[in-house]
């Protein structure tokens, strides 16, 4: 009935977003340890292996991803009291400087823990303190070496969409396909940044030990 058959569409759609959450784990794991310690898998099956890194890795993902998150949050909610203060006399470009503000705060957050995902990739000893450090002085920076990196992409992306919505209305052969196209965009827009982050975090002198052997 049409109950099954949304529980089922539903735990599909759980099961692909966590594989898929999985898939992307392990990529930029491996784009990182490429660069900075020049760690390249040939074995498909040892390239594809869960290590404590990744478990880390994710963990860090999720907890950077609600910590930037509860930022906006809380910027968001200090803009919404704001308003009520001020009631109808607040002009109309008021909610748009408090969104682009929550925008600029997050990214700020974001900024300054942005090189705990490199540190964990290798399994060099960083806390909230040193991330914060490394990137003293380099966070508008950092921003922008990766905004670069990724305005190509963002281009390319953008001609892509129209392409996108075509092949998805032309059957289920153009919707395989067009899905396809769209997951290589975002796994090449991955590397891309995880690349640009590598290098900025070996330039500013965080020389990684050797990385500490790992449990399967």
């Amino acid at each position: 009935d049409d109950f099954d058959s949304m529980t089922i569409l539903i735990s599909g759609g759980i099961a692909l977003s966590l594989a898929l959450l999985g898939a992307m784990n392990l990529f930029a794991v491996a784009c990182h340890r490429a660069f900075l310690i020049d760690e390249r898998e040939a074995n498909l099956r040892l390239a594809i292996a869960w290590k404590r890194h990744h478990t880390s890795y994710l963990w860090l993902t999720i907890g950077v991803g609600f910590v930037v998150g509860i930022v906006q949050i809380i910027v968001m909610a200090l803009a919404g009291v704001a308003m009520l203060a001020v009631g109808a006399k607040a002009p109309p470009s008021l909610l748009f400087i408090f969104v682009n503000a929550s925008l600029v705060v997050s990214y700020w957050v974001f900024a300054r823990l942005l090189f705990l995902f490199p540190a964990t990739a290798i399994e060099h000893p960083a806390t909230l303190c040193e991330a914060p450090r490394l990137s003293r002085g380099n966070k508008w920076r950092l921003l922008a070496v990766l905004l670069m990196a990724e305005f190509p992409l963002w281009i390319i992306h953008l001609i892509w969409q129209p392409i996108n919505v075509l092949g998805m209305m032309a059957g289920l052969t153009g919707s395989l396909l067009s899905g396809l196209v769209d997951q290589l965009l975002i796994f090449a827009g991955i590397a891309v940044f995880i690349t640009s982050l590598s290098v900025v975090y070996h330039a500013l002198g965080s020389t990684p030990a050797e990385p500490a052997a790992t449990d399967g």
